[in-house]
């Protein structure tokens, strides 16, 4: 998240930013978005990100439009990526 935050701002470092996140395993990136949403972010925040994340899943559809019906699409979604760590309830990462 350093390196990304240290090329974040600059117009002249946008494109070595895309290519570390390009350069990210699945895994690796859902991990990053994980931590980044589980630490103390502001609720104005959160909601961006919810916008955000709302937007490009009506835009280009996602395994969340496939599984509409799943009670549980984060299981599935950390299923299908191989993901293992979960949020526990003080928004820390853990290790199963």
């Amino acid at each position: 998240m350093q390196a990304l935050l240290a090329l974040t701002g600059n117009s002249d470092l946008e494109q070595a930013r895309n290519m570390l996140l390009r350069s990210m395993s699945d895994q690796d990136l859902v991990k990053l978005v994980i931590q980044v949403v589980s630490q103390n972010f502001p609720r104005d925040g959160l909601e961006e990100i919810a916008l955000r994340i709302t937007d490009i899943i009506k835009r280009g559809g996602t395994i969340l439009d496939q599984h509409a019906g799943n009670a549980d699409p984060v299981n599935e979604i950390e299923r299908q990526t191989n993901h293992t760590d979960t949020v526990n309830n003080e928004g820390e990462l853990d290790n199963p």
